[in-house]
């Protein structure tokens, strides 16, 4: 499951950082986008929904409107607690699903794996490539391969994608908030993925096409026909 992020200034960083290290722990790739990251691509990735994550107060959370354009048919959830709720249709107006107060934690579960079926979107499996649920080590070939938590996040977000994606984009997967967006992660991420599949003798995972971006390298590049077997490299 991929998800978008975006926190509100009331919302204090270790709060946030402790929602998203929760999400990450689950197994969901979750994206707070780079300013500079192109939309159209990131608009296109497999996401469930965007949340706009608020404490008390939703000022200086993105426009509703605004986001609806930048990602068509994107689920919106506003998730938080605002003082004074009680017979207002929407704290948060333009969103689709919002979730106040305490009951907000036992809503946002449910809401998310309906939301999963609902949109139906089918993980995208690749040759030779198997990432699986521990989401650390992967079968790249015939080869067991242990990858860190940000290393395999990356290989993830490639995997689900079609054409190649800079690494402003991809520096939005592992970045927490109040930390700032760097894209030289993404490259020392790269080149330590690089390093192990040398190791184990196997060919490169990822591949640079400038000025595009990373993608994933051949064979892995090679979609499996959809009555293969479920192996999906996106997990749970």
């Amino acid at each position: 499951m991929m998800l978008l992020y975006f926190p509100a200034p009331d919302l204090p960083t270790a709060e946030a950082a402790a929602f998203c290290a929760r999400q990450r722990r689950r197994g969901r790739m979750i994206c707070l986008p780079h300013p500079d990251a192109p939309p159209e691509k990131l608009a296109a990735l497999p996401f469930t929904a965007a949340i706009l994550h608020y404490r008390h107060d939703p000022t200086g959370l993105p426009d509703a409107d605004a986001l609806h354009s930048a990602y068509p048919r994107l689920p919106l959830i506003a998730l938080g607690d605002p003082p004074q709720a009680d017979g207002v249709w929407r704290v948060v107006p333009g969103t689709d699903h919002e979730l106040n107060g305490k009951a907000a934690a036992a809503e946002y579960e449910p809401l998310l794996a309906f939301l999963r079926d609902k949109r139906g979107l089918r993980p995208v499996r690749r040759t030779s490539l198997y990432l699986p649920e521990d989401r650390r080590r992967a079968m790249v070939m015939t080869r067991r391969i242990s990858f860190s938590a940000d290393e395999f996040t990356l290989l993830r977000v490639l995997a689900a994608s079609y054409w190649p994606l800079p690494s402003t984009l991809l520096c939005g997967f592992n970045v927490n908030p109040g930390d700032r967006h760097s894209t030289e992660t993404v490259t020392f991420h790269v080149h330590n993925i690089k390093e192990k599949t040398e190791t184990f003798g196997v060919p490169p995972l990822i591949h640079y096409i400038f000025p595009d971006g990373y993608t994933l390298a051949p064979p892995y590049n090679q979609v499996l026909p959809d009555g293969a077997p479920d192996n999906s490299p996106l997990g749970g």
